[in-house]
């Protein structure tokens, strides 16, 4: 099918159940795009899709035939002038980048509202930005940074002036001690451009994926592997029997399984791996 992203059409190939994630990154090689949970809860996967929000990692690749998808690499193409967005440097200037993986979920779903109240003669509130990024988790930020960001970029967008970063009183600034500076990687992770582990891919790459339990508790009465070590291109599959030593590891008592043997202690611990 066809697809409109970040202004540029694109011919990719697509099953019943692609997601748009895969399509950006995969195909189209935009890994700014982050899947976080996988399943539409953390908004590190957010897009614009015609100026909406969506969750790329759960949304079907076929239903983006023919709309506009906008992802962290072109927001700053919609401002113009080849500067950052507005948003994306006011996430700079306050803080905001930590590590970075949220970011670009976190700035899709600002542009969203950025567009949607663009013009408004009315202040945004706290509220209206809180409920426009209420389904972007962070892990980093305590979100305080990210209101202020927010808030900043908007009233800028209002009354031509971003309010000024929180200032932090240290010591008599000299040439670098006691000065507030971006991070270095700041721009990278606004814009889309740093990669993370799971961004890189390399010819004849090995993936792993972990098989985990689906029930809260139960017996293991077996485990059979041959139909998985059969599958064209699967290079290895491990269980307990092929653990190092003592399958065993914990905190404080060696008592929790690395994989498996005779009991599944809750929903998603570990049975296999496969690397294929």
């Amino acid at each position: 099918m066809k697809i409109w992203v970040n202004g540029f059409e694109h011919d990719v190939q697509i099953e019943d159940d692609t997601k748009l994630v895969d399509v950006l990154r995969g195909q189209l090689g935009l890994t700014g795009t982050k899947v976080g949970c996988g399943d539409g809860h953390c908004g590190a996967c957010t897009v614009l899709l015609d100026g909406r929000p969506v969750r790329a990692c759960v949304y079907p690749a076929e239903r983006a035939a023919g709309k506009q998808v906008l992802t962290v690499e072109g927001l700053a193409a919609t401002w113009g002038g080849g500067e950052l967005h507005p948003l994306q440097q006011a996430f700079i200037d306050h803080g905001v980048v930590q590590c970075g993986f949220c970011t670009p979920g976190m700035l899709m779903s600002a542009a969203a509202l950025w567009n949607r109240v663009a013009g408004a003669s009315e202040p945004v509130t706290d509220d209206e930005i809180k409920r426009a990024l209420g389904r972007n988790a962070c892990r980093c930020t305590g979100y305080a940074s990210v209101l202020r960001a927010v808030r900043s970029a908007l009233h800028a967008q209002q009354t031509g002036e971003p309010l000024p970063p929180v200032a932090v009183e240290t010591m008599a600034p000299m040439q670098v001690v006691g000065r507030s500076f971006p991070r270095p990687d700041a721009v990278a992770k606004v814009t889309g451009a740093a990669r993370f582990a799971d961004d890189y891919t390399f010819p004849d790459m090995l993936y792993g994926v972990t098989l985990r339990a689906t029930h809260a508790h139960a017996r293991i009465a077996a485990i059979d592997t041959s139909a998985a070590a059969a599958l064209p291109g699967v290079r290895a599959v491990l269980t307990y029997r092929d653990v190092p030593g003592r399958n065993r590891h914990g905190l404080v008592y060696k008592d929790w399984p690395v994989l498996c043997e005779d009991k599944v202690r809750y929903a998603g611990d570990a049975v296999a791996l496969v690397a294929a």
